[in-house]
């Protein structure tokens, strides 16, 4: 099989949003004719700008949608590989790594609630790809209640129609233990685009689940301008004391798909539980400028709730210089009335390099530009803590990532920390690097969890232990793995501990029992950590079943992490 033509990004871009407009029609991608003159009106949406928008969504938008309509590339990239699975059974599995959601179907992009009251209670929730409807997803969540050893069979939670697809799916527990909420996004294609942030919620510990909410409506076609915006990167967020327990935030990026184009971090919340009705209207945190070439890209907002009515969302800025073209940053903003107004942005950290678009060196493997979406958690004493990962080195020498060759350099990202010690937290410590194995590989991908004892814990995607082999040479020439080889071609989870009083943090661990084989498409955007008094739990996407980055049928993995009493 012979090589594709290599970052056709303007050819990968047609291909996606040809296949958005066969799904929605023409008339809902209405757009003046070529050479006519003309400009779209404030109500209607651009073609154009759909297509330059489609890979700053979420990895399996695009995919999905062309998998649909039974095409087999895009961005210049199979949908699909032949190579036959591993026996399940050819490998003994360790102890502390439990299969999750491990089937003959797709699993990615998972995430995990610890019961802050109930401590072995335990919910996971991931996407399941159909193996029989192409591009149908459904969120499938599955519960422990005993730490994590074991795992239930999986539910798939319920969508908002028969023609819906589902994505990005979040967890969060009310902090009295009796509620778990799941957001994800509800995406239908015809006859507009109509993407909803939706929610289910449990009282029974992820037994049975209640459904779906509608948290933050998309552009469907009872709204003003049918069609004219999406959201993409939902996530759902509560507090940590109990009398705050009916509150509950939602944040997502809003895509605008009309003049001026615009990206916004959008927030709503609910004071009732996160009952229908109850709901309030959206509310901007922060603009990023679509029209500019690159675009200022603004994703990944996460929200959480601190003591009293105190609530932060943090989120991932590209900066004046445009997406993947130089410096970025993480920035913060705050309320003190449940959402209901808000202070100034904050920049929470400013980094001179962005990660690669693909994992590098010479974007050889799967989306890896959303690892520096940052993760954030509040403390029982109301210190901020975020996680998210950089590039200590330029990853696009040649110019903008996407018109051009990406870095040939193994050093492929570092995983950064910074805190903030109380409310408002208008001031930020200087960035800390967790990751203790110098330089020349890749980290990625941070999930942050704060123990029983404050402690701050953190896993993320680690490429240290695969093995030390030259680059292969660019262009690889044909699809065998050989011809994609590097020292970030294998990967595993690790983790580090910094203790409420101590500066610095633990010498990194490995979570997997050994490196697996890194994905040539899509590993997912995030992995997830949560711990309440007495539990740490991990999860993370997980191929220890395959040896080809050209094998698709990502698996869900866990394990319980020590939670230590020395500080």
């Amino acid at each position: 099989m012979s090589h594709p033509q290599y970052y056709p990004w303007n050819e990968g871009r047609a291909v996606l949003a040809s296949v958005f407009l066969l799904f929605v029609g023409a008339a809902a991608l209405a757009q003046p004719a070529a050479g006519d003159g003309s400009a779209a009106g404030p109500n209607q949406v651009s073609l154009q700008h759909f297509k330059e928008s489609l890979l700053q969504m979420s990895g399996r938008s695009g995919q999905i949608a062309a998998m649909r309509l039974g095409l087999t590339t895009a961005t210049g990239r199979p949908l699909e590989m032949e190579g036959a699975a591993a026996d399940l059974t050819a490998r003994q599995f360790m102890p502390r790594n439990v299969p999750i959601a491990a089937s003959d179907e797709e699993e990615d992009e998972p995430y995990v609630v610890a019961n802050p009251r109930r401590p072995n209670l335990l919910v996971a929730a991931s996407h399941k790809f159909s193996s029989v409807f192409p591009g149908l997803v459904w969120i499938a969540v599955s519960r422990s209640t005993n730490a994590g050893a074991t795992w239930s069979a999986a539910t798939t939670l319920p969508l908002l129609t028969p023609d819906s697809t589902a994505g990005d799916p979040s967890l969060a527990y009310a902090p009295d233990g009796r509620r778990v909420y799941c957001a994800y996004l509800d995406r239908r294609f015809s006859p507009v685009l109509d993407w909803d942030v939706v929610l289910c919620y449990s009282d029974d510990a992820g037994e049975t689940w209640q459904g779906p909410v509608v948290a933050l409506p998309g552009a469907g076609t009872n709204s003003p301008a049918p069609g004219s915006f999406i959201y993409d990167k939902p996530w759902i967020g509560t507090h940590a004391k109990k009398d705050q327990a009916r509150w509950v935030y939602v944040t997502a990026t809003r895509f605008d798909l009309t003049a001026p184009f615009d990206l916004h971090i959008t927030f709503a919340r609910s004071g009732a539980r996160g009952a229908a009705g109850t709901w309030s209207d959206p509310v901007s945190l922060d603009t990023g400028d679509g029209s500019s070439v690159p675009p200022v890209v603004v994703s990944g907002a996460r929200p959480v709730g601190g003591k009293d009515g105190n609530v932060l969302v943090a989120w991932y800025h590209a900066d004046t210089d445009g997406w993947l073209n130089g410096g970025f940053k993480i920035r913060t903003r705050r309320s003190a009335d449940h959402g209901a107004s808000w202070d100034a942005t904050v920049d929470a950290a400013v980094d001179n390099y962005e990660l690669a678009f693909l994992l590098g060196p010479y974007g050889y493997y799967h989306r890896w530009w959303v690892g520096m979406m940052p993760d954030l958690q509040i403390d029982s004493e109301g210190q901020a803590h975020i996680v998210y990962a950089h590039s200590p080195v330029i990853q696009n020498p040649n110019g903008n990532a996407l018109t051009t060759l990406p870095s040939g350099d193994t050093e492929q990202g570092d995983i950064r920390y910074v805190a903030s010690a109380r409310p408002p937290y208008r001031t930020w410590s200087a960035p800390v690097t967790v990751n203790d194995d110098g330089p020349g590989r890749a980290q990625g991908f941070a999930a942050l969890a704060l123990d029983g004892h404050d402690a701050v814990n953190v896993i993320w995607f680690d490429t240290r232990r695969a093995p030390t082999v030259p680059t292969a040479p660019f262009p690889p020439p044909d699809f065998i793995d050989a011809d994609w080889d590097s020292v970030n071609r294998f990967y595993d989870i690790f983790h580090a501990r910094k203790g409420r009083e101590r500066r610095v943090f633990s010498p990194n661990a490995p979570v997997t029992d050994a490196p697996m084989v890194v994905n040539w498409f899509f590993l997912g955007d995030y992995i997830g950590l949560s711990a309440n008094e007495d539990v740490l739990y991990g999860v993370w996407t997980d191929r220890r079943r395959f040896s080809s980055i050209f094998q698709f049928d990502n698996d869900v993995f866990g394990a319980r992490l020590r939670v230590l009493d020395d500080d």
